[in-house]
């Protein structure tokens, strides 16, 4: 709180900087965040880059087997956990829309790339970004 009662009615403010702040600190916030760093910690962040990387290139190779599919970061040098992609002769953001309403979260648009007109000649793609949470056998499926 940003000031300070007593029971005969008197208030006094107290010093900046907390004279300024807003309400009651975000305390499960806090401790949500606390929890979720000793997780990740627990498990170790190589070990889930590493797991990331096998789930994309997983998922690549089975987009590579379908022909209507054209993965646009095929470089075998591939060092993030997003596979950029569309569907030949489909909106991207009609697959989005199809693929998301089946629980396969992609983003359609440009993802800060205003030159893809220019090169690729296309205006959106599809992102689909692997993350440890997801477990292979929901790829399989």
């Amino acid at each position: 709180m940003n000031d300070v009662f007593n029971t005969q009615g008197l208030m006094a403010y107290l010093e900046p900087p907390e004279k300024f702040e807003a309400g009651t600190l975000n305390i499960e916030g806090i401790y949500g965040l606390k929890a979720e760093i000793e997780y990740l910690n627990q498990i170790g962040m190589k070990n889930i880059q590493n797991y990331e990387k096998k789930l994309c290139n997983y998922a690549f190779k089975k987009l590579k087997k379908i022909k209507v599919i054209i993965v646009y970061n095929e470089s075998k040098k591939i060092n993030s956990n997003i596979i950029i992609f569309n569907k030949k002769n489909i909106f991207a953001q009609d697959k989005a829309t199809y693929l998301n309403s089946r629980g396969i979260v992609v983003r359609s648009g440009q993802h800060c790339a205003k030159l893809l007109e220019d090169v690729l000649k296309l205006l959106l793609l599809l992102e689909c970004r692997f993350l440890f949470i997801i477990l292979k056998k929901k790829l399989i499926n």
